[in-house]
């Protein structure tokens, strides 16, 4: 898959003869590449309310007008649309081939599709992508064409040449980059360098997993505890937050500044946690915080965690 798959600059890429564009799929494209006929729709949404065998062979066996073909074409869209997007979540996978769990499956179920006729559709499309038939490539898709390689001849032509790799913002790697980067251990160094709290790619299927030291385990690990980016005051709120959330080292902050450098003492921490900020502190209806005078700001990670704390 791999052997003759070359980026020749910023906007092509070549597998074997063919030159592929590099860019961003469209529903429209997809739906010339596998050709999807009103059976194949009808097949894909034969869940959806009305859709019964024998309305949809009557109305494939005759002209149904434009108002037919208007709904076939909003339908193929939305298969499109569904199947691009199953496409990048299996990319940002360690996952071998696309699979149901990779698509929106509340989304599918709202609207009547069938899963397994989707996962057929779109295991047609990688196919196409990966053979090079499909006139569109996106970074993640060769990114995931590299990922699921794994041969020595393979990831020496792709990393061979260094000595280490330095990998940063970890945290934001999906599965795919993540096991890619770190399988390189057996040839170069390899030194990852992140912060799991700053994590903000979830949607494309970021997981820390390049911390996971259970999956994949350090030779050494190196803390990076200090920060000349603000003063004790702001680590002493930040590490506030931090214990909150079950961090047990501390973060430091060293930066010299007259209006950030504060030093308060416990029980002296500003309005926005209360008057108190211990140690093992959490929240609660009853804790003396909620009665007090002092105005202070409440942080939630969802708005809908609200109510259960003030009613």
């Amino acid at each position: 898959m791999l052997d003759t798959l070359r980026l020749n600059h910023a906007n092509s890429f070549t597998i074997g003869p063919e030159s592929i564009k590099i860019g961003t799929i469209d529903p429209r494209s997809v739906d010339m590449a596998l050709n999807l006929s009103p059976e194949a729709i009808a097949n894909v949404f034969k869940h959806a309310p009305g859709s019964s065998s024998k309305t949809r062979s009557r109305g494939q066996s005759i002209n149904m007008g434009v108002r037919s073909t208007n709904t076939n074409s909003q339908k193929s869209s939305a298969i499109s649309r569904i199947i691009i997007a199953a496409i990048n979540t299996f990319c940002w996978s360690n996952d071998i081939e696309v699979k149901s769990h990779h698509f929106p499956l509340a989304l599918i179920q709202k609207k009547g599709m069938d899963v397994h006729f989707l996962v057929t559709l779109t295991q047609r499309l990688w196919q196409s992508i990966i053979s090079g038939t499909f006139p569109i490539i996106t970074h993640d898709c060769y990114l995931k064409m590299l990922s699921m390689n794994d041969s020595v001849s393979i990831n020496k032509n792709a990393f061979g040449q260094y000595d280490i790799i330095m990998f940063d913002e970890a945290q934001d790697a999906n599965s795919s980059i993540c096991q890619m980067i770190l399988r390189q251990t057996t040839q170069c160094g390899v030194i990852v360098l992140g912060d799991p709290y700053q994590k903000i790619y979830g949607f494309r299927g970021a997981r820390n997993e390049c911390f996971d030291d259970a999956k994949f385990p350090p030779t050494r690990t190196f803390r990076l505890t200090q920060s000349f980016r603000f003063g004790a005051g702001i680590a002493q709120v930040a590490n506030c937050l931090l214990r909150s959330i079950g961090e047990k080292v501390p973060l430091q902050g060293v930066a010299q500044s007259s209006h950030d450098n504060l030093d308060w003492k416990h029980g002296e921490l500003p309005g926005v946690f209360g008057p108190t900020c211990p140690a093992d502190y959490t929240l609660s209806t009853a804790d003396p915080i909620m009665e007090s005078s002092i105005q202070y700001t409440m942080i939630f990670s969802k708005n809908s965690s609200i109510p259960s704390h003030l009613f």
